[in-house]
């Protein structure tokens, strides 16, 4: 195995170990955020994606009082107002710019389960990186950034 890909397995590796604990304990903090949140829903919306969408709305006011209360920074409050819009198109399963998530609905159609994708965009409206944060794919954890091959499993 080349060094390159060694050194990356073992950060990864590394920072689940320091990470998984720690998002643990999210529950231990109280799960009220000190202003209440809200949630619009915007798009076309049918008949076969309203169950996703009743899902999403579910999850939101499950888990955003709990990103919001272990990770919120005092500095800069997160958006207490949260859109999801329903996008045709879109060339990813979901992106999230400061208050509102844009999700796609073909992946929502072909994905009806990936609900989860929306604590994935919750988590960065509550961190609200700045744009000269650093790179993308550090965020994202996409190592094929760095020219390592990275495969999905079907």
């Amino acid at each position: 195995m080349p060094t390159r890909i060694r050194l990356l397995t073992f950060l990864a590796g590394f920072a689940f170990v320091v990470a998984f604990p720690v998002c643990l304990r999210a529950e231990d903090k109280p799960a009220k955020p000190a202003k209440p949140i809200s949630l619009t829903l915007e798009g076309d919306v049918d008949a076969e994606l309203a169950p996703v969408a009743g899902q999403l709305t579910t999850l939101f006011y499950q888990g955003y009082p709990k990103l919001l209360a272990r990770f919120e920074s005092p500095v800069k409050p997160a958006p207490r107002a949260i859109r999801i819009v329903f996008v045709k198109g879109l060339r990813v399963p979901a992106q999230c710019s400061e208050d509102k998530i844009e999700v796609s609905t073909e992946w929502l159609i072909k994905h009806p389960k990936d609900v989860a994708l929306l604590t994935h965009e919750l988590t960065h409206a509550v961190q609200q990186y700045p744009g000269d944060s650093g790179p993308g794919w550090l965020t994202e954890c996409r190592i094929r950034s760095l020219g390592v091959p990275f495969r999905r499993s079907a």
